[in-house]
């Protein structure tokens, strides 16, 4: 009996220092799992972040006001350079290229070609920057005829003479320098 004794004592000696143990673990578990629940959270908002991000850049509503880095450049002011220019009619009206060429031809640009482009079913008119890749040529044409900047590429061809090239489209009606002329 007194083995059996013995042979309690240590098991209640063992069973007591296990759960002291096991305790210690617990905590040390509890310590961990609630790191990993803060970590989650974490992650969560950080993704919905990113999605709002994406959202409000990628599927604006096209209502927000645009801002513009580079400085107006007044409209009667004479370029210090001459920005050489073809003018392609893209619309099919009679003489329009020849009215548009005149015009900047006085507000100091140099035509180099007027005529027609490929086929006259453009619906808006196109402002293609052959020389500068920041499209300031172009823009700088842009504004002055009342042309969007989003018709304003840069698309470079070597064999180029002009710096700028203008197709007028279908939209040439509602450009602001045709409608102060009348």
């Amino acid at each position: 009996m007194k083995r059996r004794r013995q042979n309690m004592g240590r098991r209640s000696a063992a069973s007591s220092s296990g759960k002291s143990r096991r305790r210690k673990k617990k905590g040390a578990n509890n310590l961990r799992q609630t790191l990993y629940g803060v970590g989650l959270w974490a992650l969560g908002i950080f993704n919905a972040l990113l999605i709002a991000s994406f959202i409000h850049k990628h599927i604006s509503t096209g209502n927000e006001e645009r801002l513009r880095l580079e400085e107006p450049v007044p409209s009667t002011s004479k370029m210090t350079f001459a920005v050489t220019l073809e003018v392609l009619n893209g619309c099919g009206a009679r003489g329009i290229a020849k009215r548009f060429a005149d015009y900047l031809q006085a507000a100091g640009y140099k035509p180099v070609n007027v005529g027609n482009f490929d086929n006259f079913d453009m619906p808006n008119t196109m402002i293609l920057d052959r020389k500068s890749r920041n499209r300031s040529n172009g823009l700088k044409v842009a504004e002055l005829l009342g042309v969007s900047p989003d018709y304003v590429r840069y698309v470079t061809e070597r064999n180029s003479k002009a710096d700028v090239t203008i197709i007028i489209g279908q939209d040439y009606k509602n450009l602001d320098f045709l409608r102060s002329k009348k």
